[in-house]
């Protein structure tokens, strides 16, 4: 089981560094310019969790990597409450709109809670604004740095935080090396989006995805005001199915993760004031 060394909280992640060591192999159709960052970025992820000491996502070992746990049924998650859809017919919705539609009502069973942050809130967060609007901004530019990522992640980041965090979560360390992850987090994943990205039907291949089943949950304390639960499950990726296999957060399939989780409930919804691992 991978163990992640202690939260650092005077340490923050480093922005990704452009690198052509790991010779990954990338779609070539109009994709040239993307394999320097896509190499640096996904790099970065992988670095940035023992950076902050999150044991999101690395495998320990082939034989980890080789016994993945089955998907779940889905069945068995139809409670979770789905988060906004990016986009509406009409247009795209409002930052406050996306706000309002990612909070978690509270009221919610430790388990559909827990599973409403981490299977659908936190996947949502990592993805956030990999999309084609997004493919044809970053194809119309030739400079391969990361304006246009971070740009992206940091409005991924102020939609989830304030929509999952506690109002004032700046106050506290462990919430802010989480919401450093997730962002940095969002810069490399939105790069193995842009290199498995099945543009124009050429490639054949689904875009990249990436998830975290939950595997269990304790309620260690409640009361009306919020509560505190352990939950532990592991990490999903569908690299072994894109043009992008190669990726080097490929290997954060199966990888297994635990957290404490504090909650305090304002006004009918249920905010994250406290996360640890």
């Amino acid at each position: 089981m991978y163990s992640s060394p202690e939260l650092n909280k005077n340490e923050q992640p480093s922005r990704p560094l452009l690198s052509s060591e790991n010779n990954l192999e990338a779609p070539k159709k109009n994709r040239k310019k993307f394999i320097a960052i896509g190499l640096g970025a996904t790099a970065a992820v992988a670095g940035a969790a023992a950076i902050i000491g999150l044991n999101l996502p690395k495998a320990d070992s082939a034989e980890q990597q080789n016994n993945i746990p089955p998907a779940p049924n889905p069945d068995a998650t139809s409670e979770i409450q789905p988060s906004a859809e990016p986009v509406v017919e009409n247009g795209e919705k409002s930052i406050e709109q996306l706000i309002n539609e990612t909070k978690i009502e509270s009221g919610l069973s430790a388990e559909v809670y827990t599973k409403t942050l981490l299977e659908d809130r936190i996947p949502n967060w990592i993805l956030g604004g990999s999309n084609e609007e997004y493919f044809n901004e970053k194809t119309a530019v030739t400079s391969d740095d990361y304006v246009i990522e971070t740009r992206i992640a940091e409005e991924q980041s102020n939609i989830n935080t304030n929509a999952l965090f506690v109002p004032g979560w700046q106050s506290n360390q462990n919430l802010v090396n989480i919401n450093d992850f997730y962002t940095e987090y969002n810069i490399g994943a939105k790069i193995d989006w842009l290199r498995a990205h099945d543009f124009e039907g050429s490639l054949g291949t689904p875009d990249w995805e990436e998830g975290m089943v939950v595997e269990m949950t304790e309620v260690l304390e409640e009361t009306d005001e919020g509560r505190t639960i352990y939950t532990a499950g592991y990490q999903t990726n569908n690299a072994a199915e894109t043009s992008n296999s190669k990726s080097v957060n490929a290997k954060n399939n199966g990888a297994s993760w635990n957290y404490t989780i504090t909650t305090t409930v304002i006004d009918g919804h249920e905010y994250v004031s406290d996360w640890t691992n």
